[in-house]
């Protein structure tokens, strides 16, 4: 029977030079509930009970104060006995109850700090237009558009304060073989994410913050880039890192042990009735399905 336990790892959110994640502490987690989502956000929570927890070597206030430390779930098993990062996000808040010893913690995954970025001052970008003061992408292909945005927000601009936003997140340059023109004004203050979204959804491609160990066990973040459209190792990679040349399309929990489907017969039909103005039975008009 294959054996599974996980590690909940934290780090800081804002990395001041380089792109790995320094594993700051590892906290005990209980009820442990996480998800990840496809071009989306997915949620952690997980509680801490305190009493009779060393809190002052493990540091637990200050290695969970909200958007300024971010954690991570590792998972081992017979098969992966050196670990792998499943989840990684931003925590957002924290809830502690003085009757019960417990700190509850919810996160969002790295999505949601994009969310929180907005396309302002992003002066270092080739597409930067200091006339209009603003992003203007003419035909650029949207992988472009995508690499450009993730690299420049994170580069801080000490006149207009943008400061403190490289979270050492690395991001895949793919093409769409879609182009297409955009343009980010600085006053639209768009998020970094909807922005994101909206591309994806016209060019049709998927995009994931995917972390990962590196060859010196410090946690790294990868912008994923792929799209069904494509079955190449970038849509690989997004679905299935730990196998780029698999093309499953389920990444977790992996392997389906039990699962529950319902098919509502409620809203099916053979036959219908549509009204239209007449009267009476010409009202009526019958058609079989």
């Amino acid at each position: 029977m294959t054996q599974n336990s996980y590690r909940y790892l934290i780090t800081d959110i804002y990395m001041p030079s380089g792109t790995s994640n320094p594993i700051k502490a590892e906290l005990p987690f209980t009820d442990v509930l996480f998800n990840q989502t496809l071009n989306g956000v997915g949620s952690f929570q997980g509680k801490l009970l305190l009493s009779g927890m060393p809190n002052k070597d493990l540091d637990t206030l200050n290695q969970t104060i909200p958007m300024q430390k971010a954690i991570f779930v590792e998972h081992r098993s017979d098969a992966s006995p050196t670990g792998a990062i499943v989840w990684g996000g931003v925590i957002c808040t924290r809830d502690y109850d003085s009757e019960n010893q417990i700190l509850s913690i919810t996160a969002q995954e790295y999505e949601y700090y994009l969310q929180r970025r907005r396309i302002n001052s992003f002066t270092n970008s080739a597409y930067y237009n200091n006339t209009t003061q603003g992003l203007v992408y003419t035909s650029i292909d949207a992988g472009t558009i995508l690499y450009d945005l993730v690299t420049n927000m994170q580069v801080d601009n000490s006149t207009t304060h943008k400061t403190n936003t490289n979270i050492g997140l690395a991001c895949d340059l793919y093409s769409t073989g879609s182009a297409v023109s955009r343009t980010y004004f600085d006053f639209e203050l768009k998020s970094v994410y909807q922005a994101l979204k909206d591309l994806s959804q016209g060019s049709f491609f998927d995009f994931k913050v995917m972390p990962q160990y590196d060859a010196y066990n410090n946690i790294v973040l990868t912008m994923k880039v792929g799209s069904p459209a494509h079955a190449g190792s970038a849509l690989n990679k997004v679905y299935n890192p730990a196998t780029p040349s698999s093309a499953t399309v389920f990444q977790f929990p992996g392997n389906l042990i039990s699962y529950k489907y319902t098919e509502d017969g409620t809203t099916a039909s053979n036959y219908c009735w549509g009204l239209g103005y007449g009267k009476n039975y010409n009202k009526i008009y019958n058609s079989s399905k």
